[in-house]
């Protein structure tokens, strides 16, 4: 110690100063050494990212050619390729990977049993009497499948061998190999670790392992066993009560029969029905549950191939949606499941086209994979989308659909062109990773065909040199489960061998056979497509077969590339249109806050023809014929709703129906008999959806079938109306208009004294946005929160001389704002002033709080059908309804409520 040497001839040479662990002055004779814990787990410094970004934002939100700039393991910018980055984002010198690609948030799997995944699809057929089976030959419950004969040999003795001590131990290998197996998909956060514990091995590296720390955060808890009829679940109620739970996942009704539907009972009893429960299945689940799920904010995970293989049905994901209840989509396990989110998603396009009759369009689906998710878990403001401050978290997959969102559903194997997690690249086509990693990466090849790289070696951790060869070479050793090599590698454990065979050969572990360990792509899996093409169960009311043909059964050139490559050049738009079952609307209104400020902003609004066909052919009938152009809200309610559509007497006594709908002021009549002023068309009011936030229905008296012309948007959740007036559409953008006019004044009547006039209303094809230079980000000022006060859930704040951004109150009371921020000069102020007078259309500073606003308030608030009020107000003729007799409603809130 204190003294250092260095090599000199045969022998070594004392030299002067320092040594290791010297505090004096330097020496001239040697530098200083110093020891370090790689941190190569840990992305560091800064690149771009380019290629054809989808935010998850909205549905319209897709960049065609978008730059990305990530930092420490975070997004930092996005923005137009070719444009100027946002003001304060460098650019100089910052490496740029061109994919060509489309990039989307990286999938998060929101069901798994990771522990049990080294096994493969299993061979099942269900072993009951044709009598205790159901109807579609499947089991009753998930009690049953358990106690297959072959359950330990293919599924839970697998497990325990493969892993534990004193067996193979080989945890650290199985855990990383399963977790690649979810990248290659595209996968980069992943619940149902199985352990209680971090291990260093795998925790820290490749997938986001959800139940772990996370962000400084560990509050999210699972419970997969059989719930007993007094379970308490304190923690939960704990955790729920102040604020701390994430989310708690619950497996819960996975069957067909009322015993898996009276376990909801249990939940329901035991006050554990809260806003941060998950349900994983629900498969017994119907309306009723869904609602009661829906009041707290509760949410669902849907596993439809799991579900058909061993019930041969699946959770009425269609009365799930129509309840509100938010709705994520994962794989459950490689026993009975797929082996990523990418490619659950081909089942539950398959099953939604041929059984729900497109309940669901393609947006809402990627949804399920990305956003859905990170809501479900309180990670919004984390991952699920791609917007400055969140995780570098992407999945990079090759264009070849005009339609992103199909892009992404459709995409196959060797379509993922790179897997990135916390700004790390894991996986992806040789190009790509080479241009990352360097020579840091290891070539596998898909199905013998298409080299891809992957990288599994971070030195920086426990077990970090383990290389993917040797990896699969263990476990290859281990699932063959010959009793000599099991011997040889853990047969010390055993006082002899004798007592290794009593175990092994004649014991409780003698089913042990050799089994293939599950191979990371499913594209060239023939045992695994064979499985579920002769599933009976499975192909009742579906045919699996049609999995490989209409999605895997695709051309490749010899570099894994299809036929069809789209090339996204800059200029380029994505069309934006929506869905075929929805036609968008863009109201313009001119107003007059309280300081005498006047405005002219504008709503975008979502119409379901599918949901109330009538009401919306007479409402576009009324755009198309220009009576709506001119007229006014009559009447605006605070926390309530503003109510518009009097184009005959601009008070609320007037309008009527744009068509003959065979209803003459409520009652059925002959077109004959009836005086046009007095058409009315018929309640649609029972089609699943409610009165949630920002949704727009139609008035009329308390009698039925009495709507004309006349139409209320809501601004809070408003149950007492569900079932008797007729929601058919709602807000996509604008809402924030809609809450800052609820506070203008009114006289007793409710009537603004200062007309709100609705100028022009149209169809149109995609919400577009007037140009104008972009506002930036003022880089001295925080983007997401406003320093100092707190504020009510729901409340906005429009830019002003002091804050030029745009923010929007979360349910935790803090403000979120855009990144908008005051420009300079004159010219800019210009902008500013615009921007504080223009609404959502006419500045991009409304952008980011649309978003934000959007999330919180169209996903979060859900109604009950709770019984209806027999004295709504809401239900008499319009010049009847006093201010005062309008029900108090209850105060917004941005999270799940509390139980």
């Amino acid at each position: 110690w204190d003294n250092s040497y260095i090599p000199d001839g045969d022998g070594i040479t004392k030299i002067t100063p320092p040594t290791p662990g010297w505090i004096g002055e330097d020496s001239s004779d040697a530098r200083t050494g110093r020891c370090y814990t790689p941190r190569d787990h840990i992305q560091q410094g800064s690149y771009i990212l380019t290629g054809r970004v989808v935010t998850m934002e909205d549905y319209t939100s897709v960049l065609p050619n978008g730059s990305i700039k990530v930092t420490d393991g975070e997004i930092e910018a996005v923005w137009n390729t070719g444009e100027e980055p946002p003001l304060g984002v460098t650019t100089e010198g910052v490496p740029v990977h061109h994919t060509g690609a489309t990039i989307y948030p990286g999938l998060i799997d929101m069901h798994q049993h990771l522990t049990y995944n080294v096994a493969p699809l299993w061979a099942l057929e269900t072993h009951l009497s044709s009598s205790s089976q159901n109807e579609w030959g499947g089991y009753q419950n998930r009690y049953q499948w358990t106690k297959h004969q072959d359950y330990g040999s293919e599924v839970s003795k697998v497990k325990i061998a493969i892993q534990s001590q004193p067996y193979w131990n080989m945890e650290s290998q199985a855990m990383k190999y399963v977790e690649m197996k979810e990248i290659v998909g595209g996968t980069t956060a992943i619940q149902g670790d199985g352990h209680n514990y971090a291990a260093n091995s795998y925790d820290k590296i490749l997938t986001r392992n959800i139940e772990h720390d996370n962000w400084g955060r560990d509050e999210v808890h699972k419970k997969i066993l059989q719930l007993d009829t007094d379970y308490s679940g304190n923690h939960v109620k704990r955790g729920n009560e102040s604020g701390e739970l994430d989310a708690w996942f619950l497996h819960l009704a996975e069957g067909v029969d009322q015993s898996s539907l009276d376990e909801f009972d249990i939940i329901e009893n035991n006050d554990l029905v809260v806003g941060e429960l998950i349900i994983i299945h629900g498969t017994a689940l119907t309306s009723v549950e869904f609602e009661k799920m829906a009041a707290v904010g509760a949410s669902l995970v849907w596993s439809p191939t799991s579900n058909l293989l061993l019930y041969g049905d699946t959770t009425d994901v269609k009365a799930a949606k129509e309840a509100g209840v938010v709705i994520s989509l994962a794989p459950d396990w490689s026993p009975s499941g797929t082996k990523s989110p990418l490619h659950e998603l081909k089942t539950a396009d398959l099953w939604n086209k041929q059984i729900l009759g497109n309940t669901f369009n393609d947006y809402e689906l990627v949804q399920m994979v990305t956003a859905n998710p990170a809501y479900q878990m309180k990670w919004q403001d984390k991952v699920g989308k791609i917007k400055p401050g969140l995780a570098a978290d992407f999945a990079i997959i090759d264009s070849f659909d005009e339609d992103p969102y199909r892009n992404l559903i459709d995409a196959v194997d060797p379509d993922v062109r790179l897997t990135i997690v916390g700004g790390l690249a894991q996986f992806g086509d040789l190009d790509l990773m080479q241009a990352m990693k360097g020579d840091d990466l290891e070539v596998v090849q898909i199905d013998g065909e298409f080299d891809k790289a992957l990288d599994v070696t971070y030195l920086g951790i426990d077990d970090g040199s383990q290389t993917w060869e040797k990896i699969v070479e263990d476990l290859e050793m281990a699932m063959r489960f010959d009793r000599d090599e099991m011997y040889d590698y853990f047969g010390s454990s055993f006082d002899s061998r004798s007592d290794f065979d009593e175990m092994w050969t004649t014991g409780s572990y003698s089913v042990m056979h050799s089994i293939p360990l599950d191979g990371i792509f499913t594209w060239g899996d023939d045992r695994y497509f064979n499985i579920l093409n002769n599933s009976f169960s499975a192909n009742q009311q579906i045919s699996f077969s049609q999995i490989y043909d209409d999605y895997y059964s695709v051309a490749m050139d010899d570099n894994g590339n299809r036929a069809i490559n789209l090339d996204w050049q800059p200029g380029t738009t994505f069309d934006g249109k929506a869905p075929a079952s929805e036609i968008l609307v863009e109201m313009t209104l001119d107003w007059t806050d309280n300081d005498g400020t006047e405005k002219s902003s504008e709503i975008h609004l979502e119409l379901y023809p599918d949901k109330a066909p009538i009401h919306v052919d007479n409402f576009v009938s009324h755009i198309e014929n220009g009576t709506y152009d001119g007229t006014i809200f009559h009447r605006v309610i605070d926390d309530f709703m503003m109510q518009g559509g009097d184009f005959t007497d601009f008070s609320g006594t007037g309008g009527h129906a744009a068509n003959w709908y065979g209803y003459c002021k409520g009652e059925e009549s002959t077109e004959e008999r009836c005086a046009k002023e007095d058409w009315t068309i018929p309640d649609e009011a029972d089609n699943g959806l409610n009165h949630l936030p920002f949704v727009i229905s139609m008035a009329k008296t308390q009698n039925p079938n009495t709507g004309g012309s006349q139409f209320f948007i809501t601004e809070v959740s408003s149950p007492h109306l569900d079932g008797v007036h007729t929601v058919f559409g709602k807000v996509v953008a604008g809402s924030e208009l809609i809450t800052a006019i609820q506070s203008v004044e009114t006289n007793n009547m409710g009537k603004p004294l200062k007309d709100v006039t609705l100028t022009e209303i149209k169809i149109v094809d995609s919400f577009t946005t007037d140009e104008e230079e972009p506002v930036v980000s003022d880089p001295g000022k925080d983007d997401s929160i406003i320093e100092g006060g707190t504020c009510n859930a729901g409340e906005t704040k429009p830019p002003d001389n002091a804050d030029c951004r745009y923010c929007v109150c979360l349910g935790d009371n803090t403000w979120k704002c855009d990144s908008g921020a005051c420009k300079e000069d004159n010219e800019d102020q210009t902008a500013t002033e615009s921007a504080k007078s223009g609404g959502l259309s006419n500045s991009s500073l409304a952008i980011g709080g649309v978003a934000i606003l959007l999330f919180i308030l169209t996903i979060v608030f859900t109604a009950t059908n709770s019984s209806k009020d027999k004295d709504n107000p809401w239900d008499n003729p319009p010049e009847d309804i006093l201010l005062e007799q309008v029900p108090e409603m209850p105060p917004l809130e941005g999270g799940p409520p509390k139980a």
